[in-house]
């Protein structure tokens, strides 16, 4: 199958690669129909490796070397692991990123995020920007059908500006101020403004950026 692999600094290279490995018995085999590239993609390529376990293999997910990046995907399940039972050959889905280990004192606290054996898809395990990826059935949702494969696609930005969105109690009345309105900034803005938000400051350097969220429904911009 052909892959994005990471390779070290400025270099990602488009190769033919080994489909995915047998499933595990809690995975899932997707087959990718969209991948985002975030800002974290863009940081490794130029300025990496720095958390692509590229020199050096990575406590939780074991690997270590050339890694195939990509962490924002959706696409159709191929094939299912023994164990799993909620989710079905055909079903769009997209998944999570982060992988938990569900039994550390980070994960009983509810605070998966800090988990002690934590890794990434597409950061320091293979990911998303190939053909085939394996990946642990419990991170993955069901899209539903009346949203577009593109849409989809941005589940996973989206999810990390909702959160953000309700840890800060944002309701309606709130005044919010955006610090950066890149790709997940302007994702706060649309949790913000749908939560009814007023008013709503968007902070950023580049004119640009300030244009398409005064364009987009905030109250006023600064740029600093």
């Amino acid at each position: 199958m052909k892959a994005a692999v990471y390779h070290g600094s400025r270099d990602v290279r488009v190769e033919s690669v080994p489909e995915p490995p047998a499933l595990g018995p809690e995975e899932i085999l997707l087959r990718v129909d969209r991948a985002g590239i975030c800002g974290t993609d863009a940081g490794e390529y130029l300025y990496g490796p720095k958390q692509l376990p590229i020199e050096r293999r990575h406590h939780a997910s074991g690997h270590e070397g050339p890694l195939i990046i990509g962490h924002e995907i959706f696409g159709t399940i191929d094939a299912v692991g023994s164990n799993v039972e909620h989710l079905h050959v055909g079903d769009r889905i997209v998944p999570g990123a982060g992988m938990w280990c569900g039994g550390c004192d980070w994960c009983k606290a509810g605070k998966t995020n800090l988990c002690e054996s934590y890794y990434t898809l597409g950061l320091q395990a293979n990911g998303g920007l190939a053909e085939l990826v394996n990946v642990p059935a419990r991170m993955c949702q069901i899209v539903p059908q009346d949203c577009t494969d593109l849409s989809a696609a941005v589940a996973q930005p989206l999810a990390v500006a909702l959160h953000a969105v309700r840890r800060g109690r944002v309701e309606a009345g709130s005044s919010v101020a955006i610090i950066g309105v890149g790709g997940i900034g302007f994702l706060l803005l649309a949790g913000a403004l749908s939560h009814g938000a007023k008013p709503i400051v968007a902070v950023d350097v580049d004119p640009d950026r300030l244009a398409r969220a005064d364009a987009y429904g905030a109250s006023g911009s600064i740029n600093p």
